[in-house]
């Protein structure tokens, strides 16, 4: 059985665009993310916000990690079945018709910090950063998505099946830690736009935080902050979090500010 030597963690924030429309909350939501991931739950961390989030630092990020390496602490590390990876990116997501489109849908495309709306050439495919992903030896790899038009990342990962719900508790751990897995999470569905604040009337946070990473740092930090929330306080209250809780819980509770 293999098991899991690292964590490790792609967190990917933009809000000032050269090109196009700036974003509030996008940078803080994935630093705020990267922080708990650190401090908390003991991973290395690779960070790219605004200018370190280019389409040359992109590039370079794709072809180092087809290389199965990551950067860490400035140095080039390589990648181990060993090892949990973790992709999150909160920033512009695109939709377009295009020649890499399949059955006739548009595709999706990430935002890199200097993109031009009117230059396909500047834009980064979903499908190119799934695929290079999803190739990876990685034991565990989740991705986590904040964008606009983020479920477009799924049309190219056929034959996924959505896990089955179940409470996991650490005694258990060994035993489901053994299968590789390769979810994907996004605040947004093919043909929606993700919120970068909550709505004027719905629930103010006070922190500037997008919805989805507030409620997903309420996961992350185990805290419910003041608020009563049965829902939250079963799924931390002594077990391992999973990836199907931790969907459900966010999609229950952005639902209600939808």
């Amino acid at each position: 059985m293999v098991r899991i030597k690292r964590n490790l963690a792609i967190i990917i924030g933009i809000d000032r665009y050269s090109h196009i429309p700036k974003l509030k909350n996008a940078v803080f939501d994935a630093n705020s993310v990267a922080n708990v991931l650190q401090e908390r739950h003991n991973y290395q961390v690779l960070r790219l916000f605004d200018e370190t989030a280019t389409k040359e630092k992109f590039s370079q990020l794709l072809e180092n990690l087809q290389n199965k390496k990551i950067e860490l602490e400035g140095k080039l590390t390589q990648l181990e079945k060993s090892d949990r990876l973790l992709f999150y990116f909160a920033g512009h997501g695109f939709d377009e018709e295009a020649e890499d489109s399949e059955e006739g849908k548009p595709a999706g495309y990430f935002m890199p910090q200097d993109a031009d709306a009117n230059d396909q050439k500047t834009w980064l495919s979903m499908k190119e950063v799934y695929e290079t992903l999803t190739n990876l030896d990685c034991h565990h790899l989740l991705i986590i998505l904040d964008c606009c038009f983020a479920g477009r990342i799924s049309w190219v990962s056929k034959g996924r099946n959505a896990a089955r719900p179940r409470k996991l508790y650490k005694q258990n751990y060994d035993r489901y830690i053994k299968h590789s897995t390769q979810p994907i999470i996004t605040s947004a569905s093919y043909d929606e736009e993700a919120l970068d604040s909550f709505r004027f009337g719905k629930r103010a946070d006070k922190n500037g935080h997008s919805p989805f990473a507030y409620f997903l740092l309420k996961i992350l930090t185990g805290n419910s902050n003041g608020e009563e929330d049965k829902f939250l306080e079963a799924i931390i209250d002594g077990q391992v979090i999973t990836t199907h809780e931790l969907f459900t819980y966010l999609q229950k509770e952005l639902r209600k500010v939808a």
